[in-house]
């Protein structure tokens, strides 16, 4: 008698212990599923964000370039035309997503770009400019410039 109370009292314990595994871990796994079903947001403010990130990974090098030529070619005019010049790449890739998070994907990395481009153009120029002011400022400072009038 002594062992079929110990069972049944073991069986008692067992259904509560597997009861409240079912209150407190079940709806804890079904929540996290629904967590991760949650889709991404996908606005226009979140494709524009996501664009200028990527926008400014892109290298703008030749920018830097484009602008010290511009500067020694044509000082501070050739280095503004050079910024003036500068405009947004479009992407090559444009992740999936509605419509208007596309268009601010595109609009985000053509601003990151433009904003790039023109920086690099500005710095280069500025450069540009320095190099051609001290180069001529050495040239009419070592130049000899004894005129001799002959009559």
């Amino acid at each position: 008698m002594h062992e079929v109370k110990t069972v049944t009292m073991w069986r008692s314990n067992m259904r509560k212990i597997v009861a409240l595994m079912l209150v407190f871990i079940v709806p804890g796994v079904l929540f996290a599923q629904q967590i991760e079903s949650v889709p991404e947001k996908m606005t226009y403010d979140d494709g524009y964000a996501e664009g200028k990130q990527d926008g400014r990974r892109v290298s703008q090098t030749q920018w830097l370039a484009h602008g010290c030529a511009g500067g020694l070619l044509g000082a501070c005019l050739g280095g503004g035309i050079v910024f003036l010049v500068a405009s947004g790449d479009s992407p090559s890739f444009i992740p999936e997503g509605p419509q208007e998070f596309k268009v601010g994907y595109v609009e985000g990395y053509k601003d990151a770009t433009k904003a790039r481009k023109k920086q690099n153009a500005l710095i280069g120029g500025i450069a540009g400019t320095v190099i051609i002011v001290v180069a001529a400022v050495v040239f009419w400072s070592t130049w000899e410039w004894e005129l001799k009038w002959e009559k």
